[in-house]
């Protein structure tokens, strides 16, 4: 494979996706097979590299929406706590101190309070989504889709009919989009009397499409606290990547058990 080259992160440590090699082996691994093969490739003598994987649906009943006991880890690679990378960003916190920063000139204190109180609902939602988009293999198919507009709040969040139209758009079947609706209402039904915590689902959402679920939600919390169609779609779909940041940036000053396995991460790149 080709060098790794480049400067380090600090002085001791380099932090990159796997898409820094370069190498028609990769070319048609996932991204957690890429990992995994570059760190038994290109280990320097002596030195020191570890990857870190996303879990996505290892130890995770998709089937029956419960939790299995195991880790999935190896001495050489750490996997996320959930689904992805992006589930640690699932927190309320992260996303008003996001809120307040990017969009201050068009929020009110009560969206942001409004926010914080349904946020064990938004994260209902996300995950009624990602296991509906899984059990009904439409995860590719829906990437980037749910906006505000398809969302209405009673008290809970449901999908609203608009959402219909949205799924033949990207040609996906009459008979399709009704089981969407049947399964979804299904899952619903079925975790809310589950032992599991609305935290557990939070890990268990889909990374990509739970984020999508999740910041529609609060885009229709927006509209509901009187900002505009555009607004509430930037609030959607904009500042992907400073969403990412920022809420990285805020991990890492109030870090938090319940992000492992990243302590260990620190702890071995440090030592």
């Amino acid at each position: 494979m080709e060098a790794i080259s480049g400067p380090p992160v600090g002085n001791q440590v380099r932090v990159d996706s796997s898409d820094i090699v370069k190498d028609s082996t990769l070319s048609k691994m996932g991204a957690r097979d890429r990992v995994v093969r570059i760190i038994e490739v290109c280990r320097p003598p002596g030195g020191k590299l570890k990857g870190l994987k996303d879990r996505e649906w290892d130890y995770f009943c998709t089937d029956n929406l419960l939790e299995i006991s195991g880790e999935g880890g190896s001495e050489d690679i750490f996997v996320t706590r959930g689904h992805s990378i992006e589930n640690y960003f699932f927190d309320s916190f992260l996303c008003c101190d996001f809120l307040k920063r990017k969009f201050s000139s068009i929020i009110t204190s009560g969206f942001i309070v409004d926010v914080g109180e349904n946020f064990l609902k938004i994260i209902d939602f996300s995950f009624a989504y990602s296991m509906t988009c899984k059990r009904l293999e439409l995860i590719d198919r829906l990437d980037r889709l749910i906006s505000p507009s398809h969302i209405e709040f009673q008290g809970e969040f449901c999908l609203s009919d608009s959402f219909r139209s949205a799924m033949l758009s990207r040609n996906i079947g009459a008979s399709e989009v009704e089981k969407f609706y049947v399964e979804f209402a299904s899952i619903n039904a079925q975790f809310s009397v589950q032992d599991s915590t609305p935290q557990c689902r939070r890990w268990w959402s889909h990374g990509h499409l739970g984020e999508d679920a999740l910041w529609a939600c609060v885009g229709r919390v927006a509209r509901l606290h009187g900002v505009n169609e555009k607004d509430a779609e930037a609030i959607c779909h904009g500042f992907r990547e400073e969403k990412h940041q920022s809420s990285a940036h805020m991990m890492a000053i109030n870090f938090k058990e319940e992000y492992s396995p990243l302590e260990r991460v620190i702890e071995w790149a440090l030592d």
